[in-house]
This record gives C-alpha cells, structure tokens and sequence, in this order.
C-alpha cells in the first residue's frame, strides 16, 4: 500500500489544502461537491444525469451489483454521498438503508424520492446498530491506511448476519508498475503542462499542488485485510478501462475511449470485490 497523491492545477494565489481530506465537508469539496442541480428536476432526470449520464463508473457499478444482489435480502451502503446507484436500484425493488457521514442533498433528493432510506453513519466509529444480508461501499475505501482499513472491514463483518456479503470497490487501480509510473511520473508533468498552458492562454497565474488523496493498495493486499477481519475472498470484477489515463492527463483527453481502453487494460479503475462472512 503506498500514499495516493494528485496534483491539482489552480490559481497561484488560491488557498489549498494539501492534507489528506479528514471531515466529510472537506472531502466532499475536493471531489466536487454535491450541488443540486437541473439534475433534481425528476426522478428521470436525476438517473440521467448522476447515473446512466454521468461517470462512466456508475453505469459499470449498476450492473455488476444487480447481478449479485437480491431483492428479498436487506442491504446497507456505506459511503453513499449523492446515492445515485443505490436510489437507482431502490427504484428497482432492492431494500437498501444508504448511509454516510451527512445527507449531502437531504432536501432536494427527498422531494422527489419519498421512500428513501438513509442513515447518518460513521464505519470508523463501530458497527451499524443492525445485521444485513450485505453491505457494499464505492469508491470510499481507497481514503484509510492499513490498520483503518482493517478496523472498517471488522465494523462491516459485525454489522452483517453470518454468511453475509461485502461488495466493495476500493476506488481508483490498483498499486502497480502502472498507477506507480502514472502517479510519480505522468499525472505530475502532465498536470506541469496544463498549469503552463492554462497561464498563458487566461494571462493568470497558474501553480500545481500535489495534494495527498489516500491510498493505493493491490489486490493482494486488499484480499489480505479482508480475511483478516474475518472474510472470504469470492471473485473480482474488473471493468472501465479508461479513466485512470483519460480522465487525469490532458495527453489522452481528446482520444477515442476505444484507444484508451487497449491501453489501459493493465490498470482497470473499477474493482469490484466479493467477499463473505466466515459463519
């Protein structure tokens, strides 16, 4: 496992903190926040713009979890931040309680979801005060270092009924050769370019911050935590191809996504994990 950082391209004189995001208010600005926009005008719009019209992982995570839950079981998701997919696959008949540290859009998503479910929730305080069928999580581990990792892991194997499941994506790839030379090598330049580029074109002062994001660890590693807490290892799926190179360098921005994904085969974003609870 070894430190995630990215390098942000902003204005020379803008405050930034380069720290590893500790509140969720924080966290949830790095990434963009969660405004609520033309995407709150319906139900239709909502699934438009956050799910099948919006990152490509969405639409991979849609699929993958509909084949492997049931609708008669009762699951959680931790980490639910817009919870796009979970109110995507509520639509759809699943029972799931989604969760995370605030209810980033409370207001807006209840006026047009009236049966929404959602729990404030903290993995790193304890268990959930209940047992479900399976827990899954996306894009929300890859922020804890080993030993939290390990504790979240033994907090969801207590909040599950014994044969239970943990569906997980970790977020971003794994920790090889690849995201190594990526990481240390080309987001760096790349991101050096953008600020020159950026600097001349508006006539403002553009500088790069390299900003501590989280956590890269390989699939090994991950698998290894999990048994540790109690868990067995089940399958793996891999999908999207494309975004660890094309959505962080300007240098594959403007090629095919059918390009980017020939080279990007090594380094897939999507990690989607099977594990179950040891009875």
């Amino acid at each position: 496992m070894r430190t995630w950082y990215k390098y942000l391209v902003i204005e020379e004189a803008d405050p930034v903190r380069l720290e590893k995001d500790r509140a969720a208010q924080e966290h949830q600005k790095t990434m963009g926040g969660y405004s609520t926009d033309r995407g709150y005008a319906s139900k239709e719009e909502f699934f438009r713009t956050y799910v099948s019209g919006g990152d490509r992982r969405y639409r991979y995570y849609h699929e993958a979890l509909k084949e492997c839950l049931n609708k008669e079981e009762a699951g959680l998701s931790i980490g639910s931040g817009r919870c796009g997919n979970e109110l995507f696959l509520m639509e759809e008949g699943y029972n799931i309680v989604c969760s995370d540290l605030e209810n980033y859009c409370e207001e807006r998503t209840s006026d047009i979801f009236e049966k929404m479910k959602f729990v404030k929730y903290d993995v790193m305080a304890g268990p959930f005060p209940g047992k479900f069928d399976y827990i899954f999580s996306l894009n929300v581990l890859y922020l804890f270092p080993r030993e939290q990792l390990l504790k979240v892991f033994q907090h969801v194997a207590e909040s599950l009924k014994d044969g239970g499941r943990f569906i997980v994506d970790p977020g971003g790839a794994e920790d090889n050769l690849y995201t190594a030379l990526i990481d240390n090598w080309g987001v760096r330049w790349d991101a050096q370019a953008q600020a020159f580029l950026k600097t001349m074109l508006k006539r403002s002062k553009k500088k790069v911050f390299k900003k501590h994001h989280g956590y890269r660890c390989n699939n090994k590693e991950f698998v290894a935590v999990a048994e540790e807490a109690g868990f067995k290892f089940e399958g793996l799926k891999t999908s999207d191809y494309v975004t660890e190179l094309k959505d962080r360098m300007l240098l594959f921005h403007g090629l095919p996504e059918s390009a980017v994904r020939l080279l990007g085969w090594p380094i897939p974003y999507v990690r989607l994990f099977n594990f179950r609870k040891i009875q």
